[in-house]
């Protein structure tokens, strides 16, 4: 990451908190405004053990994109 490119890559663009204390090494994503985003949620799903979890994660992809509630 180069300090004079921070509008692509990989940056700190967001902060993450656990009870109010950061967390490091995380990844956003907001799948409304990137498919991209919504392919790694149903990845995810598919690979994780978490039964409820990848449910959850799939409905919410599919209500995105249902309601057409996506930025793209």
């Amino acid at each position: 990451m180069s300090d004079t490119d921070t509008d692509s890559g990989l940056y700190d663009k967001y902060e993450v908190t656990k009870n109010g204390d950061p967390v490091d090494g995380c990844f956003v994503l907001e799948p409304a405004a990137d498919p991209a985003a919504r392919e790694a949620l149903i990845r995810y799903a598919e690979r994780t053990d978490d039964e409820q979890l990848a449910a959850d994660l799939r409905e919410w992809v599919v209500d995105i994109c249902t309601r057409g509630d996506t930025d793209v």
